[in-house]
């Protein structure tokens, strides 16, 4: 097929060849992925022209080719008697998809602190005397934290000038692991005898 004499845009080309008085013309915006094409009544389907921009550094061109004579294009670029058609469009969003299968189990976690449990102790330091209130957790467990509280044997008023060591969590160097234990030293300056309460919280630590 012969192209007859026409005009020529410098770009991007994009070349469609259909029987339009047996010349074709093909563009396509090269700033949209938008294609539109025209259709007559004989199904004949040819892509119009369209303007060309003005060259740039950074603006994209077109290739056209454009016949002598044709008929002249209606504003959407079709001629009389020519349906326009496009694709390329971004159609609407689709359904969500399947769930995916399930994943493998991950590896087993190390075990947490189980089996928690409150332990009490209660003694008496005479006057003037130095004592340890002491709590042991049962066997297997050792002591999270603890707290204390004292005062007179006869009367349960704080007495502030007690004076009170915390001994806490220790390692045994014989073992080289942590003693069971969870206590205070206290010392007595008093003429009368004091008594110190000591709790713990033990528990099985993996």
């Amino acid at each position: 097929m012969r192209v007859s004499k026409g005009s020529l845009a410098i770009g991007a080309v994009i070349g469609l060849f259909v029987g339009w008085s047996g010349v074709a013309v093909a563009t396509v915006a090269a700033e949209s992925d938008e294609i539109i094409a025209c259709v007559n009544g004989n199904g004949t389907v040819r892509i119009p022209q369209r303007p060309n921009p003005t060259p740039t550094s950074t603006s994209p061109q077109s290739l056209a080719v454009v016949p002598t004579g044709s008929p002249t294009p209606l504003p959407g670029g079709c001629m009389a008697g020519e349906k326009e058609i496009s694709w390329n469009r971004t159609g609407p969003e689709g359904p969500t998809g399947p769930s995916g299968a399930v994943g493998p189990a991950g590896p087993k976690g190390e075990a947490g602190i189980s089996g928690l449990q409150m332990v009490e102790r209660t003694v008496t330091i005479g006057a003037h005397q130095q004592g340890d209130a002491v709590v042991t957790c049962p066997e297997g467990k050792l002591p999270l934290s603890g707290g204390y509280a004292y005062g007179r044997a006869d009367h349960w008023n704080l007495e502030d000038n007690m004076l009170v060591g915390y001994t806490g969590l220790s390692l045994d160097p014989s073992t080289g692991k942590l003693r069971n234990t969870w206590g205070y030293r206290a010392t007595n300056p008093n003429n009368w005898p004091v008594t110190v309460h000591t709790t713990a919280l033990c528990a099985v630590l993996s």
